[in-house]
């Protein structure tokens, strides 16, 4: 059995049942190890600190993954880098969130986007994943 917790630390409300979900899903279509996953929403200012902490980059981002053990991962996801994406891309915010979790739990099975030829890897599976998630 695997827990799934969601912390939203803004002020914007949004469906934690969907992100359980989306989590749940993914953790099957990818066989993720971690029995524990909680997605943290925060606001740019507050991702951007932890950014700036544990990246050394001081500019928001729209997600960070922190496996924290082999059993324990967290989702720090920028519920406002989100909606700007989402609006960007013509998309809804539903649909960018789950690229987020998507992109996160990717990391937690290893892979990276530090070059441009694991960057293009990793979003060819981000691709797969969600189109799997679209079937009924």
């Amino acid at each position: 059995m695997r827990k799934i917790y969601v912390r939203n630390l803004t002020k914007t409300g949004f469906d934690s049942g969907f992100l359980k979900n989306i989590v749940r899903n993914i953790c099957q279509i990818r066989r993720i190890e971690q029995k524990e996953i909680g997605i943290i929403l925060l606001d740019d200012k507050k991702i951007q600190r932890y950014n700036l902490r544990y990246r050394g980059v001081n500019r928001p981002t729209d997600v960070l993954a922190f496996p924290v053990d082999e059993r324990t991962g967290e989702l720090f996801i920028s519920l406002e880098s989100a909606r700007r994406q989402a609006e960007i891309y013509h998309q809804s915010l539903k649909k960018e969130l789950s690229l987020l979790i998507i992109h996160g739990l990717l990391h937690f099975n290893g892979y990276k986007d530090t070059d441009r030829k694991s960057r293009l890897v990793m979003r060819k599976e981000e691709k797969n994943i969600l189109n799997l998630l679209r079937k009924p």
